[in-house]
């Protein structure tokens, strides 16, 4: 739909698979990070889990999510038998289209604590940067069922920063945790320091009490 042909086309094959993830495991790297694009259109929540707590927030036909779903679990189980992690990089806070017309949320909103300005930008959409109780439900189930649907996914990777508004360390064990602990697995999470206040970052998030399978990612970023 978006003139990628070649990209969707790579995504169905396993054999262009096959070729990037044993190379990886040639080069000596024992994970890869998955980047769902176009990041700024849509997160993983939007099709790469069923919603069953939410079906509200179903963008897609169910044998649709099946096709999806199928696809990315052999790519994650070939990644574990080279002997690669698995982290899905995440972005906060995302809903889906769908979720967002659902709750009322697609329209301009006024910026606020509990609206972030890319909610109202035409090439994010409403289904991002609200921060309200239904969308704190969403995640934490969002988190718990992409564990659950994909046993070779070892973790997430985060900021806890951009589209969030609010104080954005407290989302981690607001809507995060809960979810990572609901799943039934003690899965990763390595939160991305974009944008997060270090001592916000050791006051809500480093305190072991949180998530003990807490890491951290520290990188230097040309834009900041």
């Amino acid at each position: 739909a978006r003139g990628e042909a070649e990209a969707a086309r790579q995504f169905w094959d396993m054999a262009y698979w096959d070729e990037v993830l044993t190379t990886l495991a040639d080069e000596g790297y024992n994970a890869v990070l998955y980047l769902p694009e176009p990041w700024q259109g849509h997160a993983w929540q939007t099709f790469l889990i069923r919603h069953d707590e939410f079906p509200e927030a179903r963008d897609m036909p169910p044998g649709e999510y099946d096709r999806v779903i199928t696809q990315v679990r052999r790519i994650f189980r070939r990644a574990h038998e080279l002997g690669l992690k698995n982290l899905l990089w995440s972005y906060f806070s995302v809903t889906t289209p769908a979720f967002a017309r659902a709750h009322g949320l697609d329209r301009v909103l006024p910026v606020s604590e509990s609206v972030d300005y890319r909610h109202n930008l035409p090439e994010m959409g409403f289904h991002y940067g609200v921060r309200s109780e239904a969308t704190r439900a969403f995640t934490e189930a969002a988190v718990a069922e992409v564990f659950r649907t994909y046993e070779d996914l070892d973790g997430l990777c985060g900021g806890m920063g951009e589209a969030l508004p609010g104080k954005r360390s407290t989302w981690y064990r607001e809507a995060i945790v809960p979810g990572l602990k609901r799943c039934g697995r003690n899965p990763i999470f390595i939160v991305d320091d974009w944008m997060l206040p270090l001592q916000d970052f050791l006051d809500d998030i480093a305190v072991p009490r949180v998530y003990e399978n807490t890491w951290l990612s520290i990188k230097s970023n040309g834009e900041i």
